[in-house]
């Protein structure tokens, strides 16, 4: 396996440095010194939900702190990278509501609408133009012209079906692209583009925005979430998205369409009219296109979230604190209890990912805040003992699924996977036998087909071996295994290379004391080993997740303290950032994800 360092020089996070070696285990002898940055004042005073044993509740909120110290000026308002949404939380609710056992009812004070600014790039960018809301018929149809000459491209290959003759990879062209979500058909659905150059031969294709890459950040990008395409007429003709393509497309999900092309040549752009008839489109706001961990507000940014118990005890209720990646800062929200299992997922498909809880039981229970409704969601899941923490898209839907991961009993004993849409029948869920007892999950797309993969980490020897069984393998037994890491490592996911796929990653404490990360860049076979040194194993809690919003997962650690202080490391450019946030005692609700 080829070692590859990112940095000459091993980087602490107090700027310290020494030479770094190619070992797969590195074993230094001195302690680094450590410190944090000092923090702007800030503070977040608005009011708060909460959730007692089940029962949800509105409280009005005294003004509440993060930091322990006391601190006098407000936070201004900031503009949000993409899209804010603005909901006015307000009123009470009276003690016979609360009480309601209900799955999913309105919080009192909440309101049904928000007020959405969609901030969309150009045509030759992600997500591309709006088409706008409205029914279109073959007699009033949608149309608009374009010219891919000069623009982007965007998407260089793809896997995607297409009249009905196989996969199409190549779509080298420049791309322009159009974003609509479908919401109903008429009796000859379609999609039509030609264009008046002879020399000009396009293709066409549309990618589902709510998987995989979704639509891809940047250019000569790899789509595996393509549904559908057209490719066949050549030169100068009409490329057509048929009604059976049509009928074929998800509803209530926001698609991108991209008028495309095999060729880079001068066959490869021109100019073209787009004509869509017998479909009616919704006027939704588009999800972020970057999918990143623990984004509350739809960024497309990791955020600093920390759950503080503020009832103290184990039944103690518990507080989270928000700080956007963009810097703002929400009402704290009172949701869960301290013995509670704490982890973030987007079970509503708005690119928010939610508040929830899952509580053990004779009967496992997933407390969920829907963050399109502001609207709290009960499900009975799983059992006392089951991991939670595996919560991902199974489905291949765009929307989180409820899942847990059962260990075997005993030593050789099968494990399981169970997983069900939220909201589906209670009862019907999909079982999935993978792995045995003693393994450790590691959820994520490995292999960037919009669907998580079930695979576990065992130990082999003094080695780490992940077992990969694909999703897309659904009726086979088999899969591939990766021998990687150390036997004790924790596992650590995510999309470290930013090519839309979960990445092979570990970390576990040097012999210094400073942890060690290693990853497998997506693609290479075992031949690549990315390594690099963040942390303080003593102290530091590991919170990985893409903060900056690049589409690439940074190495990043919650230090205790007044305040607490996450670190972040870029790991491809050792670009290193760092946010006050919390106070000691705290916990960061991104540590769920480190297995």
């Amino acid at each position: 396996m080829k070692v590859k360092d990112l940095n000459s020089t091993r980087s602490h996070i107090l700027g310290s440095r020494r030479s770094s070696g190619n070992a797969i285990v590195s074993e230094r002898a001195s302690s680094p010194k450590l410190g944090a940055e000092a923090a702007t004042d800030w503070l977040s005073r608005i009011g708060y939900f909460s959730l007692f044993a089940g029962a949800a509740s509105l409280f009005a909120a005294q003004p509440r702190e993060v930091w322990a110290r006391e601190v006098n000026a407000a936070v201004p308002p900031r503009i949000a990278k993409k899209a804010k949404i603005v909901a006015e939380l307000n009123g009470n609710c009276s003690k016979p509501e609360l009480l309601r056992r209900q799955s999913e009812y309105r919080l009192p004070h909440q309101k049904g609408s928000f007020d959405v600014l969609a901030v969309l790039a150009a045509n030759d960018n992600c997500p591309g133009t709006a088409i706008p809301a409205g029914t279109y018929t073959a007699a009033a149809p949608y149309t608009d012209s374009g010219d891919t000459t000069g623009a982007n491209n965007t998407v260089s290959s793809h896997s995607c079906f297409y009249n009905y003759y196989g996969y199409y990879d190549f779509s080298a062209g420049p791309d322009n692209i159009y974003s609509f979500t479908l919401t109903g058909r008429g009796a000859n659905p379609r999609i039509e583009v030609s264009t008046t150059s002879g020399t000009y031969s396009t293709q066409i294709y549309i990618l589902n925005a709510l998987t995989g890459t979704r639509c891809p950040i940047g250019t000569g990008n790899y789509a595996a979430n393509c549904l559908t395409a057209s490719e066949s007429v050549g030169l100068g003709g009409t490329e057509t998205i048929n009604s059976q393509q049509m009928l074929s497309l998800p509803l209530n999900v926001p698609l991108h369409f991209f008028v495309d092309s095999y060729f880079t040549n001068a066959n490869g752009s021109g100019p073209y009219t787009i004509r869509m008839q017998d479909v009616t489109i919704a006027d939704n706001p588009l999800p972020p296109a970057n999918n990143a961990s623990m984004d509350m507000n739809g960024d497309g940014g990791s955020d600093f979230i920390v759950a503080r118990n503020t009832g103290g005890g184990a039944s103690g209720q518990m507080t989270w604190h928000t700080r956007s990646s963009n810097d703002t800062f929400p009402a704290p929200s009172d949701w869960g209890i301290a013995s509670d299992k704490f982890l973030m997922a987007d079970f509503d498909a708005d690119g928010k990912d939610d508040l929830a809880v899952w509580r053990p039981g004779t009967q496992g229970r997933f407390y969920i805040v829907r963050s399109i409704t502001q609207t709290m969601h009960i499900e009975d899941f799983g059992q006392t003992g089951d991991d939670p923490t595996v919560v991902a898209d199974y489905t291949g839907d765009g929307i989180d699924d409820l899942a847990v991961y059962r260990d075997g009993a005993t030593p050789g004993e099968q494990s399981f996977w169970f997983y069900r849409s939220i909201g589906s029948t209670p009862g019907v869920f999909t079982t999935i036998a993978w792995g045995r007892h003693g393994d450790k999950p590691a959820p994520g797309d490995y292999d960037g087909q919009g669907r998580a993969d079930f695979v576990v980490r065992r130990a082999d020897g003094v080695n780490g071996l992940f077992y990969i069984r694909s999703a897309e393998w659904f009726a086979e037994s088999l899969g591939t295994t990766m021998l990687f890491g150390l036997a004790n490592d924790m596992i650590v996911p995510g999309d470290y290379d930013g090519d839309g796929r979960i990445d092979v990653a570990v970390v576990r404490a040097g012999a210094d004391g400073i942890l060690v990360w290693d990853f497998e860049p997506s693609g290479t076979d075992g031949t690549t080993l990315v390594r690099n040194f963040w942390g303080v194993a003593a102290t530091d809690i590991i919170t990985q997740g893409d903060y900056d919003g690049d589409g690439k997962t940074e190495l990043s650690v919650w230090r205790p303290g007044s305040p607490g202080t996450f670190f972040q490391k870029n790991p491809n450019t050792g670009q290193i950032n760092v946010k006050s946030w919390g106070e000691t005692g705290d916990m960061p609700v991104a540590k769920y994800n480190t297995h």
